[in-house]
């Protein structure tokens, strides 16, 4: 069921967010994947599409850009945790040899728009599916289980709960369950929730499509989008789509979800990928794990990086950024005197980071002395 959520961050932001991950990622080679704080181009690529996937398994549900405005991203649940060796890689026996999977905890993106001509509140979900029940109904079923008690709090009246099986024109079968409610109690307005849903293996596809206040002029608008739902259970995730999501929950300040989807394109870059595309993954990764708090794994990360490119500045820096951001002043001095010791191998183009203006330096800014050791370094 869809709930209904507020975001700190402008829509304008969000559109510029959205563009940025549709335009500028989606379609680029790994040897030119730019950083999330890149701006979009200014003009969109051919392929109006955005690629949503989870971390694990195969499928993707493609979402056109056209008549939608961008919302926001969020998870259903704080799934966010490091799981063991592989970050996020498929499932392992629990025990040698066995046929038994071990549970990890899902990850369920979530991406919601606005169609702009009707009014409609779209949004598009992928969570795992469970046991030998990878059914569009399973899915269905399963996600009605949970939805009903989630809506009866927000609805002042749930007048009519439907599940049926719908034929979409591109003869798709969505197992889908319609919802009519009131909003508050006593209200003459009646709401209109659908929620769609196709299956792979491994995942259950969702579409929701909601409106308030809703009336029945509005149903060519929800078929419509119903007709669209275009999901590809057998698609092989890139590099490319991993980023692309982690971009969008880096830029929302989600940094734990951010840096499940950063690993999983640095773990499916292929080995002779060009270095600069490992630096760059690395390099992001290395920021959403020290924001979301995780600086252990950020230091195994830059500290493997060095032992396999030692002469990139950035990974000192971002040594530097985790000893700064827990208020370690020795080392984040030392880390920053090894970055600028290699500032000749920067790659052309690129920029040595200003740790003054930093805000991963923030606690240490104040310090005089820390000031005039950075000057001294420039």
């Amino acid at each position: 069921m869809l709930v209904t959520r507020s975001f700190s961050l402008t829509s304008a932001t969000l559109a510029l967010l959205f563009a940025t991950a549709l335009y500028g990622i989606a379609q680029q080679p790994a040897s030119q994947l730019p950083r999330p704080a890149s701006p979009p181009p200014t003009q969109p690529a051919s392929q109006a599409s955005i690629n949503l996937v989870m971390p694990t398994g195969t499928g993707r549900i493609v979402i056109p850009a056209s008549g939608l405005q961008w919302k926001g991203a969020h998870l259903y649940a704080n799934t966010t945790r490091y799981v063991g060796p592989g970050y996020w890689s498929e499932l392992q026996a629990s025990k040698p040899g066995g046929a038994e999977k071990t549970e990890q905890p899902p990850l369920n993106p979530v991406f919601e728009f606005a169609e702009k001509a009707s009014g409609l509140q779209v949004s598009y979900i992928l969570f795992p599916s469970v046991g030998d029940s990878a059914s569009a109904q399973a899915c269905r079923n399963r996600d009605a289980a949970t939805a009903f008690p989630l809506l009866a709090p927000l609805a002042g009246t749930i007048d009519s709960v439907n599940k049926e099986n719908i034929t979409t024109a591109k003869g798709r079968t969505l197992a889908a369950a319609t919802y009519l409610f009131r909003p508050a109690k006593g209200s003459n307005e009646q709401g209109k929730e659908v929620d769609g849903f196709l299956a792979s293996s491994s995942s259950c596809a969702e579409i929701r499509v909601a409106k308030i206040p809703y009336v029945s002029l509005d149903d060519p608008a929800f078929s419509a989008q119903l007709n669209s739902f275009a999901f590809e259970p057998n698609y092989t995730p890139t590099v490319q789509d991993y980023f692309g999501v982690g971009t969008i929950f880096y830029r929302l300040k989600s940094y734990a979800t951010a840096a499940i989807y950063f690993q999983r394109a640095l773990d499916t870059l292929p080995d002779a990928a060009p270095v600069n595309a490992r630096r760059v993954l690395t390099d992001q990764l290395s920021i959403a794990l020290a924001m979301s708090g995780q600086f252990e794994r950020n230091r195994a990360l830059n500290e493997a990086a060095i032992k396999a490119d030692a002469d990139y500045p950035i990974y000192y820096y971002n040594l530097a950024r985790a000893d700064a951001l827990q208020g370690d002043v020795a080392n984040a001095k030392l880390h920053l005197r090894q970055t600028f010791a290699h500032e000749e191998n920067l790659p052309a183009g690129e920029q040595m980071p200003d740790p003054i203006n930093d805000e991963s330096f923030a606690k240490l800014r104040d310090d005089p002395s820390f000031s005039a050791f950075v000057e001294s370094l420039q």
